[in-house]
């Protein structure tokens, strides 16, 4: 068997398959010395790779829409420029999510002109709550997510650091695996609210309310998120949302509701990425998230300085309204009217 040029022999290295819809990248191209990205697998997966891996999962690595290559690094600078195959899906995973993805994971090591794989797994990745409006990651979101990947690995050296960032990105990770929309409008709003200040006010629900009011223009916008804190709350405490947070929307079809529920958990989605991308690009932002008392410095300032380091609000007509909703995939019976 030929031994690929892009895999060194007698160096392990980590290969991220990803099939499913989604990419739209050019490829072949080196993200970095050492990370290389392909449009469909680069490498022959005839004998022996059937037999170590199966026959199943060596189609699906074949037909892959997306394959990631990263040797291992043998010094510190490759390590730091060149972040793990995880650390770039969990950032890619920041950027958007695509309708499905099945990710195939190989750890391999070339000896004697053969493959030996050292471990292979599925890697759950999770996916949107819709087929409609599908996102597609396009050859500059790979650069983007370089760089974000690169600022997550730095949490891992130091992990008491920004601690309540990281934690809201690992409860939004967590979340994208969760295919009932009760619970993943809980755990999305859960992690935005991570990003919030902790000072005292009346309550929980008005401190979300006035951070909100910060990074969104509009009082329609405001209202729109008023309406998915309710339904959190109400999964929070094993309620039916539905009735009581939308029964003054004046929708009488139970369908409707749920086409509008699912529209908020999709807007939430975007804002919370929208939020977390930009704090893990700026260094400013970063600084402020050392520490309890750094965030609510932040959140507390002037509209002038909230708004250099915030930047332009978010425009929830951005995010594509979801027009009719098929529920076949989504756990039809968590969105039946009781």
């Amino acid at each position: 068997m030929t031994i690929p040029s892009i895999i060194p022999v007698g160096i392990p290295a980590e290969i991220f398959a990803i099939s499913g819809i989604g990419f739209a990248i050019s490829g072949p191209r080196s993200l970095t010395d050492l990370i290389s990205v392909h449009r469909g697998c680069p490498i022959p997966l005839d004998e022996p790779w059937p037999k170590w891996i199966g026959s199943i999962a060596s189609r699906e690595i074949a037909d892959s829409t997306l394959v990631m290559i990263r040797p291992l690094p043998t010094t510190q600078a490759a390590q730091d420029e060149s972040p793990s195959l995880h650390s770039l899906l969990k950032a890619l995973l920041l950027l958007g999510v695509p309708s499905e993805m099945k990710i195939h994971m190989v750890r391999v090591v070339w000896k004697n002109d053969q493959p030996d794989v050292v471990e292979h797994g599925r890697v759950h990745g999770g996916g949107a709550v819709s087929e409609e409006h599908p996102f597609w990651f396009i050859d500059a979101d790979l650069d983007a997510a370089l760089g974000l990947a690169r600022t997550l690995e730095g949490f891992q050296k130091s992990p008491k650091s920004r601690l309540r960032l990281w934690r809201s990105c690992s409860v939004y990770w967590k979340t994208l695996l969760e295919t009932d929309p009760y619970l993943r409008i809980r755990g999305m709003i859960q992690a935005l609210d991570g990003l919030f200040p902790t000072n005292d006010v009346a309550s929980s629900r008005d401190r979300f309310k006035t951070a909100i009011g910060r990074i969104l223009p509009h009082a329609a916008a405001r209202s729109v998120f008023g309406q998915a804190y309710l339904a959190r709350n109400r999964v929070e405490h094993l309620r039916d949302s539905l009735e009581c947070t939308l029964s003054k929307t004046g929708l009488d079809n139970a369908f409707q509701k749920d086409d509008l529920l699912l529209n908020r958990l999709r807007q939430v989605e975007w804002v919370l990425r929208d939020s977390l991308r930009r704090i893990l690009s700026s260094s400013e932002l970063l600084a402020y998230y050392e520490s309890e008392i750094s965030i609510n410095a932040y959140w507390q300032a002037d509209d002038d300085i909230f708004r250099r380091l915030w930047g332009d609000p978010f425009l929830l007509e951005n995010v594509p309204f979801l027009e009719k909703q098929s529920f076949d995939r989504i756990s039809q019976e968590h969105w039946t009217a009781k």
